[in-house]
C-alpha cells in the first residue's frame, strides 16, 4: 500500500500500475519502451487479452479499471469490444455494450488498410453465436470491410444458414457484390462457388417475402439490381402463382415486369 500524498488525511490506494505501465498512463511512450526492453514485459495489450481469454467479466472490468485515465480506459473496453467478438464471447460482448455504452458499429481500422466493424469481426472469425448477438443487438448488416457488408462477408468464410437468414431477416443488402466477382448476383456467385446452401438460404428469403407478401422489400430489391424474385416455392408452383393465388396483383405484376426485362435483354443479347 502506498499512499496518495504526503498529507495527514492522505488515503492510501492499492498499487496496481507496474513502471511499464505508469510510463504508459504518463505518456511517456519511450520511457515505456526502455522499461519493457530491460524486463521483458508482455505489452498490456496482450495481457489484456490474455484476461479476455478466461471469459471472466470481473477479472476483466478490475483490469481496465487499473487505468486511472477515464479516456483510456473506454479506448481500451472499445478494444476489448473487438477482441470479445474475435473470442465469442456473448457475455463480454455484454458488458462492453452495457456497461461501457461502445458504439456497437464502431469501426476499427486494421493494418490492410479496410475498417472492420465488431460483426464483420465476429463473422470473419466464425464466431456464429457472437455475431447472432450482435444483430439482435441491432448491429447494421450493411456496415462494410473488406469484403463488403456482414452478408457477403458470411458468403465468404462460408457461415452456417441460421447466420445467413438472420443477416437476410435484418434486411441485409444482398444486392451488394462480392468484390472479387462484380460482375456477379449473390446468387450467381453462390451457384459458381458451388456454395448450394447458401444459394437455398437467399430463394428462401424470397419465399418468405413473397408468402407474406412484402412488397416494398421485393420492388427496392429488384430496383437494386436483384432480379431472381420467381423462385420455386414447391416443385408444383413457382412465387408468381403463389402470389396469384394469395391475391397479392402488385407482386404478381413485378415479377412480369421482371420477367419481360429479361427477356427483352436476352433478345437484344442474341442480336
Amino acid at each position: 500500500m502506498v499512499p496518495t500524498s504526503s498529507s495527514p488525511t492522505a488515503e492510501l490506494v492499492q498499487k496496481t500500475l507496474n513502471a511499464y505501465d505508469f510510463a504508459r498512463e504518463l505518456h511517456h511512450d519511450d520511457l515505456a519502451e526502455m522499461v519493457h526492453r530491460y524486463r521483458n514485459l508482455p505489452p498490456y495489450d496482450q495481457r489484456f487479452f490474455r484476461i479476455l481469454q478466461l471469459n471472466d467479466v470481473r477479472r476483466c472490468d478490475t483490469f481496465i479499471h487499473r487505468l486511472q485515465n477515464e479516456k483510456r480506459q473506454y479506448e481500451l473496453a472499445s478494444k476489448g469490444l473487438f477482441l470479445a467478438a474475435q473470442l465469442g464471447s456473448v457475455r463480454l460482448l455484454d458488458y462492453f455494450l452495457s456497461r461501457w455504452k461502445i458504439n456497437i458499429d464502431i469501426e476499427q481500422q486494421q493494418e490492410d488498410g479496410y475498417a472492420i466493424s465488431a460483426l464483420l469481426t465476429a463473422i470473419t472469425h466464425k464466431q456464429n453465436e457472437a455475431a447472432k448477438f450482435l444483430l439482435f443487438r441491432d448491429a447494421s448488416p450493411n456496415v462494410k470491410g473488406q469484403y463488403g457488408n456482414a452478408f457477403v462477408t458470411a458468403l465468404h468464410y462460408d457461415a452456417q444458414n441460421d447466420l445467413l437468414a438472420l443477416l437476410l431477416d435484418k434486411n441485409a443488402d444482398l444486392t451488394a457484390r462480392h468484390p472479387e466477382y462484380p460482375k456477379l448476383s449473390l446468387r450467381e456467385y453462390c451457384v459458381l462457388t458451388n456454395r448450394v446452401k447458401a444459394k437455398t438460404e437467399l430463394d428462401a428469403y424470397i419465399k418468405r417475402l413473397v408468402i407474406s407478401g412484402n412488397y416494398a422489400r421485393l420492388k427496392w430489391l429488384v430496383d437494386h439490381g436483384y432480379h431472381f424474385i420467381n423462385v420455386q416455392i414447391n416443385p408444383k408452383r413457382n412465387a408468381k402463382q403463389l402470389a396469384k393465388e394469395r391475391y397479392f396483383d402488385k407482386i404478381v405484376k413485378l415479377i412480369d415486369e421482371v420477367e419481360t426485362n429479361q427477356m427483352k435483354a436476352r433478345i437484344k443479347m442474341n442480336f
